[in-house]
């Protein structure tokens, strides 16, 4: 299965999903969950698991493929967010305050974010023009 676009080429997995009941040991009963297991292709093929509350028959395997590969995406986002944004800098003795520093740092990092959408948005236009000024020439 093709899933992504790499700088090195296209990403190629193996994706298994299979329905599985979870038993944690403090709620009264199991929870059926849908495993989903990824194999990249290659010399050093890499195995993820993850669980998902979804049913089997609601989304693809693509899709399933694609919801992991986002845990990359949001897991660097929490990275950034406690190495720029001090998002892990905080002493609260309240609870609602814990709520309010962490609420900031979501918000300044969703501003960062927007802020790097319009200068890729404006680099994108430059390199535009500059493909139709080549063309015109």
């Amino acid at each position: 299965m093709r899933n992504k676009e790499k700088r090195e080429g296209v990403l190629k997995l193996e994706v298994h999903t299979a329905e599985v009941w979870v038993y944690d040991g403090v709620e009264p009963e199991a929870h059926k969950r849908a495993l989903v297991i990824t194999k990249t292709m290659g010399k050093r093929g890499k195995l993820k698991y993850s669980f998902s509350n979804g049913a089997l028959t609601n989304f693809t395997l693509c899709e399933y493929a694609g919801f992991q590969a986002q845990r990359y995406w949001i897991e660097r986002m929490f990275d950034d967010a406690k190495n720029e944004l001090g998002m892990s800098n905080y002493q609260v003795r309240k609870w609602a305050a814990w709520h309010h520093h962490i609420s900031l740092v979501m918000q300044a990092s969703l501003s960062l974010l927007k802020e790097k959408i319009k200068a890729n948005a404006g680099k994108e236009q430059e390199k535009k023009s500059r493909y139709r000024q080549v063309l015109q020439v």
